[in-house]
């Protein structure tokens, strides 16, 4: 399904893109070329460019490595005076462990290459038998991270 929507033109002030994909690894390449777009059309200057590919990708990657192979991945892209926005999603079974999505060395490199990111698991609200495991964050484009 697709969905397409116009603003006035005064209140665009941002861009904003939500990809659906398959929840496999073979797929990031896409993740990384909207990245790419969106951050490029932002005037985001190279060395945040590589940085947000980075982070993207290893936030995607830890989804994906999260829930079964059939799994759909959600991302949403935003970009609104001058701060990148992403978050992704997907869903797993609600008695499956899942574990790793906020430790180790993928997670420090998470934290370094944003301004603030989070985890989340919660009930998905269309069927009580899965969860929806998110991964959120932020980068300011003037290069700055906190």
């Amino acid at each position: 399904m697709s969905r397409a929507y116009a603003e006035e033109p005064e209140q665009q002030t941002g861009s904003d893109v939500e990809l659906r994909l398959a929840a496999r690894v073979d797929q990031l390449f896409l993740v990384r070329a909207v990245v790419t777009a969106i951050t490029t059309h932002g005037d985001f200057d190279l060395d945040t460019i590589a940085d947000l590919r980075l982070a993207v990708d290893e936030a995607a990657t830890r989804l994906i490595r999260a829930v079964r192979p059939d799994a759909l991945l959600s991302c949403r892209f935003r970009v609104h005076d001058r701060v990148f926005r992403f978050s992704g999603s997907t869903s797993t079974g609600a008695e499956e462990p899942v574990g790793g999505l906020d430790h180790g060395f993928g997670w420090h490199v998470l934290r370094t290459l944003t301004d603030d990111v989070s985890t989340g698991r919660g009930p998905d609200p269309d069927d009580e038998s899965q969860h929806i495991l998110t991964i959120e964050f932020s980068r300011r484009a003037d290069g700055t991270t906190g």
